[in-house]
Formats: C-alpha cells, structure tokens, sequence
C-alpha cells in the first residue's frame, strides 16, 4: 500500500492494484455468549445469530417468539450500543412473520435502534404484526420455567405517561 489521505494504491494478493480514498481496518468482533435469560440453561433460549441460521436452513418452527434486545450490553461492564443487535432483530422478526404468519413475534427492547435502511425491516416488522414493548432497563424482562414451558415477564413502559402497566407474561 502507498499514498495519502484520499489518495491510496493497494496491491491484492492477485497481483491486482486497487485505487482508494480510506481504508478500514476491522480487527474482528467476539459474539456475546449470554448468562443472561436462561441461556445455556433452557435449549428454548438461543442467540439472534442462531435463529438467523435456523431461519435460513427453514429449521425454525415456533408459536410465540419473544426477542430481548440490549441483551449484555448498554450496562455498566459494556456499556456501548453494539449497533447491530436491533438490525439484526428487525429483519428476524420480519423474516418469521412473512413465512410464519401465525407466529406471535415480540420485540422486548429499550430504545430501538435501527441504522440507515434497517429502520425499513422495522416499519415492515410492525406492519405485518410484530408487538414492540418497550422496558425500562431497571426493571429489564424476567424469563422462567415452569415445567417444560418457558414464560417472559414484563413490565411496559409506558414512557408518555410516565406510568407503567401491570406485568404481562406470555409461554
């Protein structure tokens, strides 16, 4: 690689030289393995990435699906957005109400955050009939077994108002 700022001329392995103004160096990310909401405990409980590829080989097979955004992050040990967690939600969400039509979907979450295009997969989410309830972080969704069923509990926020309703739980 030679150059300047806007300005770059880098050589690729096949020998190809390749014009730039910038160049992003990803030094690679760790997927957050959760304690959290019984995962590892409860087979029912999986990760955003392991529905996607569930979704994907058409492997999934669900009546109700409830998705708990901020999951490990926006706390006081990582307190950062991850900002691809919401993306990534929408488009799920979207996927299983369009091949799984009769399929409750919940989005439990903080504040949505969807970046640049994603906020489409959000509007076309909520259009198909995915429910988005919103928590606050001091009272985050409780998920317990009873049995074989798995059930989340959680109290809305109902920001507005500044009230909050009574716990709603669903299996």
């Amino acid at each position: 690689m030679k150059g300047y700022i806007g300005n770059f001329e880098t050589t690729l392995k096949s020998g190809d030289k390749v014009k730039h103004g910038a160049i992003v160096v990803a030094s690679g990310a760790v997927e957050y393995n959760p304690t959290e909401f019984l995962h590892g405990k409860n087979p029912k409980v999986i990760k955003q990435t392991e529905l996607g590829t569930m979704l994907a080989h058409k492997k999934f097979k669900a009546d109700n699906v409830v998705i708990i955004q901020c999951v490990g992050s926006r706390n006081d040990e990582h307190p950062s957005c991850s900002r691809i967690c919401c993306s990534t939600a929408m488009a799920n969400a979207e996927k299983i109400k369009k091949e799984h039509p009769t399929t409750n979907v919940f989005v439990l979450y903080r504040d949505v955050r969807t970046y640049g295009f994603a906020e489409e997969h959000y509007n076309e989410a909520a259009r198909l009939g995915v429910i988005f309830l919103r928590y606050d972080p001091a009272d985050p969704p409780k998920v317990y077994e009873n049995g074989h069923d798995l059930f989340v509990e959680v109290d809305e926020a109902f920001i507005e108002q500044g009230s909050r309703s009574r716990p709603t739980t669903w299996c």
